[in-house]
């Protein structure tokens, strides 16, 4: 028996993560061990265009072993590896490769091959665990950044082409893979989600990535959701006009068949709660990037670049979502533009109904996995990502003794440094954030200010007028100072353009 079959058996003897931990450890020297590893969970590097489907047909078919053309497990990961995942082999021409694969295997090593083209090696050992031991060994998803506006980077859009000017959606970015008709879902950080409702909609999609953000908009399940929420607040005597004046809107939009998009704090709570309201969610896409294309961004080998420009992109995707015609994904709200006037105007329209603002795009465009020159935040304000270090208690005496008068915060490099007092939040964030202490420390968070400054007597900068917008646990990384500086700086810019 091969040893990574060994190993698996070892893992399943006991269910403890701790154990599982140091059966990991124990084999860490073990590269067999972590390729299988590797090719099992890192979907964002190996996409072998074969799911359950192809499988079900594989195992369908009368397999007849050819034992004088035996080959090793190591020597079946290549073949996944080589012609698989860089689509040498597709269709039915696929389908007749696993066929040869398969009937040439040992049937221990057959399992490991069907276990990773699954995506599930039955270990229940999740890619936080396999990092733990093998330290970046399942890489994080590709993500394509926006840059910041200034003069420098504007000289990157070609606004006489005409430019993509979409809106920057208030709601929680989600990657989803549509493989085979089967469809998965990760975050910007690599965590795995599972929407049912939403899957079973994206897998009548072509093979790709899609990538867009999660949004709650009013429904009766919604305005249930917070009429009881509404009810125990009052009951417990808390103050609690914003919740009051949320469930107006909510109920207004319910009763008059609106279309309205729940604040991004509540939208982004019920979609990270315990019981997430499925029906209610709007996936917003705003690209659709094929495998291929994906993977050379993962490579950032500059001799060999995607080949499809955003707007081939975009609109293969606006073709793809006419062909489902679903109201719960759909395209992002796009818009033409043919100079830098016209989109600061639809950014401050859309600020002004208390959205986050708007992103520019250049037609030519290529999938980046990183920060792309050629597509940029248009905000009017600044907001950034800082993470929470502890809590400054409540005065003896004040209204605030037995909560918190403030919560500390700061960038990972300690060049910026503040708190943010208990009087900016409201009652519910400051119940939260007393009765979750534990999980506020150490965990990151946007934040909005409207400048950054620095005491004469410091060595660090400070965030002026400073307020708490949310939570980001699909973020571990805060930003540095140099990033603050430059979004700062955009910001000012485009307010002296408007």
């Amino acid at each position: 028996m091969h040893n990574v079959t060994n190993i698996i058996n070892e893992l399943n003897e006991n269910n403890s993560s701790n154990y599982k931990l140091e059966v990991l450890k124990k084999h860490k020297d073990d590269l067999l061990l972590q390729r299988v590893l590797k090719m099992t969970s890192d979907k964002a590097v190996y996409n072998y265009g074969v799911g359950k489907k192809t499988l079900k047909k594989l195992f369908e078919m009368t397999m007849v072993w050819d034992n004088s053309k035996f080959i090793t497990l190591e020597e079946a990961l290549d073949i996944l590896e080589n012609e698989f995942c860089t689509r040498k082999v597709t269709g039915t021409a696929a389908l007749d490769r696993l066929y040869d694969i398969f009937t040439n295997l040992s049937m221990t090593d057959s399992e490991i091959i069907t276990k990773i083209i699954n995506r599930d090696l039955k270990i229940n050992v999740g890619r936080s665990q396999i990092n733990k031991v093998f330290k970046d060994l399942i890489t994080k998803p590709s993500y394509n950044r926006c840059d910041t506006y200034s003069d420098k980077t504007a000289k990157n859009i070609n606004f006489k082409e005409g430019v993509y000017t979409q809106l920057k959606s208030d709601g929680t970015y989600r990657e989803f893979t549509v493989n085979d008709s089967e469809v998965s879902c990760v975050s910007r950080s690599g965590e795995e989600y599972e929407y049912p409702v939403h899957n079973e909609i994206l897998k009548n999609l072509p093979d790709s990535k899609y990538m867009g953000e999660l949004t709650v908009k009013a429904t009766p399940e919604i305005l249930e959701i917070l009429n009881t929420k509404l009810a125990n607040e009052l009951r417990l005597n808390h103050e609690c006009e914003e919740l009051k004046n949320l469930v107006q809107k909510v109920s207004s939009a319910v009763l008059n068949n609106e279309y309205y998009i729940l604040p991004r704090s509540t939208g982004n709570g019920l979609i990270g709660s315990d019981d997430v309201p499925h029906n209610s969610i709007i996936l917003e896409l705003w690209d659709m990037v094929s495998f291929e294309d994906y993977n050379l961004a993962k490579s950032k080998d500059k001799k060999n670049q995607p080949k499809e420009t955003y707007d081939i992109r975009f609109e293969k995707l606006s073709d793809a979502l006419k062909e489902i015609n679903s109201d719960k994904v759909q395209l992002i709200p796009t818009q033409i533009v043919y100079s830098l006037k016209e989109a600061l105007q639809i950014t401050s329209n859309y600020m002004q109904e208390g959205l986050e603002g708007a992103i520019i795009k250049d037609k030519k465009m290529l999938f980046k996995d990183g920060t792309n020159k050629h597509q940029l935040k248009l905000k009017l304000h600044i907001e950034v990502e800082m993470r929470f270090t502890g809590f400054v208690e409540g005065n003896k005496g004040s209204k605030n003794e037995e909560y918190f008068s403030a919560v500390k915060f700061q960038n990972d490099e300690g060049t910026i440094k503040g708190q943010i007092g208990v009087t900016t939040m409201t009652e519910d964030e400051r119940d939260f954030f007393h009765e979750n202490r534990d999980k506020i420390v150490n965990s990151v968070a946007t934040l909005k200010c409207n400048d950054l400054i620095k005491a004469t007597n410091n060595d660090y900068y400070a965030l002026s007028h400073v307020s708490y917008i949310e939570l980001r646990p699909d973020k571990n990384e805060t930003d540095t100072l140099e990033k603050v500086l430059k979004i700062r700086d955009s910001a000012m810019l485009l307010e002296s353009k408007i």
